[in-house]
Order: C-alpha cells, then sequence, then structure tokens
C-alpha cells in the first residue's frame, strides 16, 4: 500500500537532503562578511528545519484522522458476528488493516525520527509498572497476531511488581516495536515470548523473543541504523527501516539502552534496559530534552 503512494522508495533520499544540525553548529565562527554569512546560513538551514517538523506534525495529523477511520469500520467489519465476511472477503479485510496499520506506523516513525533531529523531542519519566505496560502491548496487537496465528505467552511474573524510570508513552511505544517486528517477521503459528529480570541492581531488563525467521549474519550490525530491514528490502513484509533507529535513540534519551541476540532461521531475541525505580513510586518527573543527531550515523 506504501508502495503505491510512493513513499517508502523516497525516504532515504529525502533523509539524505535533511539538515545536520550537529555538523553546522561545529563550524568554527568566522569574522567579517564570510562571519554574517555563516550566521545567516545557519538561520536559514535552522528555520528550514523547524519548518519541516512543523509540516510533518501538521501532515500526521491529516493523515491519521482518515487512517483511524479506515482502520476503526474495517475492524467493524472483521468482527462483525451477525452478518459474517466469507473467507474472500475476510482476506481483503485483513489487507486493508495490514496497509492501514503500516501507514500509520511510517507516519509516527517519520514524525518522531523529525522531532529528535530538530531537538524537539523530549521525555518525562515516571515510575511505570512494567507488567501493566506489557499488558498494553499484548492487547494492542492482539488482532495482528491472531492474523498470523501468533500466540503471546509470558514468563512467570515476578512477585513484587517491577517498576521502572522511563516516560510511559514512549516506553510503550519501544515495546510496541520489538513486538510488532516479532510477530511480522515470524513463522505463521509461531510464539513470541516476554520475560523481564533484573540485571543489576538498578536497571530493568525486558526481552522480546520470537521463534521467527532471524536476522543474517551479514545484516546484524547495521540493524539499529536508520533505512535498514536486515535484508528484508524486497519482502512483502511492510516495513521502512526507521522502527529500530528511532526505538534506539528513545531508549537512550530516557537513559537506557537496546540489544539483540539473532540465530538465522531461528529467531530473535530482542531486548531494552532502562533505569529501575528502587524508591516507592511517587508524582515527581524529569523531563528530558532529546540531543540533535544525523540519520547517517551508526
Amino acid at each position: 500500500m506504501s508502495d503505491a503512494l510512493g513513499m517508502d522508495g523516497d525516504l532515504a533520499a529525502v533523509s539524505s537532503r535533511l539538515p545536520e544540525p550537529e555538523r553546522i553548529s561545529s563550524v568554527p565562527p568566522a569574522g567579517g562578511a564570510s562571519g554574517v554569512n555563516l550566521a545567516a546560513e545557519l538561520a536559514r538551514v535552522r528555520a528550514e528545519s523547524d519548518a519541516k517538523t512543523e509540516f510533518l506534525s501538521m501532515m500526521s495529523h491529516e493523515l491519521r484522522t482518515p487512517l483511524n477511520s479506515m482502520l476503526g469500520f474495517a475492524q467493524l467489519l472483521e468482527r462483525d458476528k451477525k452478518e459474517p465476511l466469507s473467507s474472500r472477503h475476510r482476506e481483503r479485510v485483513e489487507n486493508i488493516l495490514k496497509g492501514g496499520e503500516h501507514l500509520v506506523r511510517l507516519v509516527e516513525d517519520i514524525v518522531d525520527l523529525s522531532r529528535i533531529e530538530a531537538r524537539g523531542l523530549s521525555v518525562e519519566q515516571e515510575a511505570v509498572n512494567v507488567d501493566d505496560v506489557l499488558d498494553e502491548v499484548l492487547v494492542t496487537l492482539a488482532d495482528a497476531a491472531r492474523r498470523r496465528g501468533v500466540r503471546f505467552e509470558r514468563a512467570c511474573r515476578v512477585n513484587d511488581p517491577l517498576f521502572v524510570l522511563v516516560d510511559r508513552t514512549r516506553f510503550v511505544q519501544v515495546l510496541l516495536n520489538f513486538t510488532s517486528n516479532a510477530v511480522k517477521y515470524n513463522r505463521d503459528r509461531g510464539l513470541v515470548l516476554f520475560s523481564m529480570c533484573t540485571p543489576g541492581p538498578r536497571t530493568v531488563r525486558v526481552t522480546v523473543t520470537d521463534t521467527g525467521i532471524g536476522i543474517p549474519l551479514a545484516n546484524q550490525a547495521s540493524i539499529f541504523r536508520p533505512f535498514q530491514r536486515a535484508g528484508r528490502e524486497d519482502s512483502e513484509i511492510p516495513g521502512t527501516g526507521l522502527g529500530l533507529f528511532v526505538t534506539r535513540r528513545l531508549v537512550e534519551l530516557m537513559g537506557g539502552t537496546v540489544g539483540f541476540r539473532s540465530r538465522p532461521s531461528e529467531g530473535s531475541d530482542f531486548w531494552v534496559e532502562v533505569p529501575r525505580q528502587v524508591e516507592p513510586p511517587g508524582t515527581d518527573t524529569r523531563r528530558i530534552q532529546a540531543p540533535a543527531v544525523q540519520t547517517k550515523d551508526a
């Protein structure tokens, strides 16, 4: 669906034309007319970057409204028990849902990438119950998993709830990305397993394990770089290669790390490690602004 709109194929080209704030800001100041020209050029580039961010935010709103409507009616058709769809029509509705969900993720990734580059993305960290977040992720992706016949399983819950110091919305986004990939790149009737542990007294690790196709060894080093799809660029599986890159930046902004282990043809483990909230949860939050990044770095 996105190919028909010509969006996926043009993203890398668009990214290569985006301003790189760190590189521009690092140019030493010069005196005289050249210094004035440099300042004017820097102001122009920053204005273009701000305009781009504003445009993408507006585009996000304009696209999400009809997309959410389309997805909502498609879900109603799929779940209608009084007038159930034929198998042929059900397959077509599932294609609408998959295409719409892909476009929603595409819009969100592009907007987040733009905000990170422009230092316009901030996180507000608070104490969050990991079990509650996993519950939300499982409910959100239940339909996508059901369409693939993929089962969700959770390792035994810990006796005491684990709280982490994160931006809840962004933490949910991170685990949704890992889980969505685990469903997309899984086998039919495969398994996605969720587990969590405490590698250290102040760290919590949440791991999403799948029984899918794995990542070829040649592509593993670049898996968190933008526009990398682990050698699946020509596959029928939808994606832009932006999700893991944005995920890594979000986790780093929250003071955490991401990692993975993959076995080609057997499956992958993707994990996120974030600060643990050891003290009793309170209401205080910490606001952190995103540093400027360049989409070309590793």
